[in-house]
């Protein structure tokens, strides 16, 4: 049996990735018999989930400042 990490930064605005992301990974360790831990972190500064909000988390993920 393999063990995975899982990471994920999601925007401030996001309120469904970190209910999700651990349901489909409870299912799939039960059928693969992989084991999946899962970290979430949550990015500042979005208020909305568009392309340019997205565009601007490729930016700070990339080292632009200020956040």
């Amino acid at each position: 049996m393999s063990s995975h990490r899982i990471g994920l930064l999601v925007p401030s605005s996001n309120t469904t990735m970190e209910i999700e992301v651990p349901d489909v990974l409870t299912l799939s360790s039960a059928i693969s018999g992989e084991h999946f831990t899962f970290h979430a972190s949550r990015t500042p500064g979005l208020p909305t989930v568009a392309d340019e909000a997205a565009a601007l988390l490729v930016r700070r993920s990339e080292g632009e400042r200020p956040w």
